[in-house]
């Protein structure tokens, strides 16, 4: 896509030594790629030939969500043409600079920061600059998430909260059952209205075609991905519903799910979620209040890729905190795995439960997802290939000795 379609042209000019140029998209955060191969971002810009910058050590810095990813010197630049915006083009006019971006760096929610640090020439202590520079992108630069298939691991708080997903993957919330008690109140009927116009927000959207449910109307959830707004007395037990979520509710109290533990050597090797599970259990027991709140996410009871979101709270003001701290730049980050706690401007996130995935790759693509983070089990498959493979060579080669042996036996 060309930059001057996400943004006016106009938008894509500066003026100064020192200027940033902002360019804000939004996409779905479930992008996946071969072995996290970047994004190609194609960048063509202009910038005066002289004689009032120094271009040998002047420079464009390219960078997203504030992260940065690549440095062009301004001596590659070329001077703006009017007429190459009336050309049709499939990507960004030559000469241009190509920058990668990682897919993790991409979220929900983004920005392009492109900023100028220019450096004016000396022209001694009685020269003056006679204008301030104009510099800019050119508008049929272009951004290409061709390469990355839909395909996450989930639960991910993270992705809900900086992205609405896995509900935002339909911009109207089409495929998105939202469960309210039986009578909610004005707080919980207020925290629905706001995370919905979170999402639309977040999608540029309405929300036109989300569902409401009541905790008994379980056949109309079936398949659909379920979102749980309220407080947890008004809510009632959510049995089924919460089937795999890492939380209980009974009698009004929340826990988490212990399991059973299975001896002592698989103590002694526990996993982080065991480790995770025990740390909430210990949360949950000692330091929460009528206005914490907890966001918790799991696998539909119902149906295999569907998910589950939970906002739960004590009061309805533990709801409108936990909603407020999406939007909190210092908290929103802290919100992960499938279970954090809310309360007092304080965030404790778990990984608890067992994950699943949502989307779809290509078969070829599998086993890097499979083997993942899991050296030990690539240098085994190594080695098992290699014994599979010298087994069949060494077959191969001694059915041809053989062959040439019966040969040379007939002369």
């Amino acid at each position: 896509m060309r930059l001057g379609e996400l943004t006016d042209a106009r938008n894509l000019n500066g003026v100064g030594y020192d200027n940033m140029i902002s360019v804000a998209f939004r996409t779905s955060p479930d992008l996946y790629t071969w072995r996290q191969r970047g994004f190609p971002l194609n960048v063509a810009f202009r910038a005066p030939p002289g004689p009032i910058e120094n271009l040998q050590v002047s420079r464009l810095d390219i960078g997203i969500n504030g992260i940065y990813l690549n440095t062009t010197p301004l001596a590659g630049a070329v001077s703006y043409a009017w007429w190459r915006d009336w050309i049709p083009v499939f990507g960004a006019v030559g000469p241009y600079h190509r920058a990668y971006i990682p897919p993790y760096d991409v979220f929900g929610d983004n920005a392009l920061q492109f900023f100028f640090d220019t450096r004016p020439l000396d022209r001694g202590a009685c020269g003056a600059t006679p204008q301030d520079p104009q510099m800019g992108i050119d508008p049929n630069s272009t951004i290409s998430l061709a390469r990355g298939y839909h395909f996450a691991e989930m639960p991910n708080l993270a992705y809900f909260v900086s992205a609405g997903f896995p509900f935002s993957r339909m911009a109207d919330l089409s495929q998105t059952s939202v469960v309210l008690p039986d009578s909610p109140d004005s707080g919980e009927t207020s925290a629905f209205l706001r995370l919905m116009g979170r999402f639309g927000y977040l999608t540029g959207y309405p929300v036109l075609q989300v569902a409401v449910a009541r905790p008994e109307e379980e056949a109309s959830l079936q398949t659909r991905d379920v979102l749980v707004i309220g407080t947890v007395a008004h809510l009632g037990s959510l049995t089924d519903i919460l089937r795999n979520v890492p939380v209980t509710i009974d009698n009004g109290q929340l826990g988490v799910k212990i399991g059973q533990d299975l001896g002592t050597i698989f103590r002694v090797f526990s996993s982080r979620q065991a480790t995770d599970r025990r740390k909430a259990a210990a949360a949950l027991t000692a330091g929460t209040t009528q206005d914490t709140a907890f966001l918790t996410g799991g696998e539909s009871p119902w149906t295999h890729g569907k998910s589950v979101v939970a906002l739960l709270a004590g009061t309805p003001q533990g709801l409108d905190n936990v909603i407020s701290s999406f939007r909190d730049p210092t908290l929103n980050p802290l919100i992960q795995g499938d279970f954090s706690i809310v309360s007092a401007k304080q965030i404790s996130s778990y990984r608890i439960a067992h994950t699943y995935t949502v989307g779809w790759l290509p078969f070829w693509l599998l086993p890097s997802w499979w083997l993942r983070g899991s050296p030990g089990t690539i240098v085994v498959v190594m080695i098992i290939g290699c014994v599979i493979l010298t087994i069949a060579l060494h077959s191969a080669l001694s059915s041809r000795a053989r062959g040439r042996l019966g040969s040379k036996g007939d002369h």
